[in-house]
């Protein structure tokens, strides 16, 4: 990185740590948590289960490590969605795309050529890393979903989310955890 590319990567830098301010949203309105976790804290627990899940597997597991800690990084900028937010997942995505890319700009080019591969191989899954960390993404927030119940929030409400993760994850292993994970909330 050249002396002038600093200022930017510094940039990108602020703009991306607003991840650690920004609450899960589903948690806040369905749920009523009064200290959700951020998105920070999503992506990088999805990013923790990549590396482990990914190395047993032996999959790369520098791509889906780096792919869970960019899966959301758009929010930085449009804040959390839900999907009540934006009934048309083709808008979603567009908005998700061009915060991604207003974020990017910020780099220098050669970083942003490694990450806009990343963000496209996981938005369109075209490899097993990129479907397995999608399905990941569906399964921490199952594991967040328990964790809430377990400290008294509404199961009913966190239900739903639960629910949402079942019928997201194809993955057999995966699966299976999520059974587990039902049998203890």
């Amino acid at each position: 990185m050249q002396p002038e590319d600093l200022p930017g990567f510094l940039d990108f830098l602020r703009e991306a740590g607003r991840l650690k301010k920004e609450r899960r949203r589903g948690w806040v309105v369905k749920v009523k948590v009064t200290d959700a976790e951020s998105v920070a804290d999503h992506s990088w627990r999805t990013a923790l289960m990549a590396l482990i899940l990914g190395g047993s597997r032996g999959l790369d597991t520098q791509r889906m490590t780096a792919m869970a800690l960019i899966h959301d990084l758009s929010e930085a900028v449009t804040g959390d969605l839900t999907p009540e937010d934006e009934q048309d997942p083709r808008r979603k995505r567009e908005l998700a795309d061009e915060a991604f890319q207003r974020l990017l700009s910020l780099l220098p080019a050669p970083m942003r050529s490694n990450l806009a591969l990343l963000w496209q191989e996981y938005q369109q899954s075209t490899t097993e890393e990129a479907q397995l960390v999608r399905e990941l993404d569906k399964v921490e927030m199952a594991l967040q979903a328990e964790e809430y119940g377990r400290e008294g929030y509404n199961k009913a409400a966190l239900a739903e989310f639960l629910s949402h993760s079942e019928r997201s994850v194809r993955d057999r292993e995966l699966i299976q955890l999520l059974h587990v994970l039902r049998g203890a909330s």
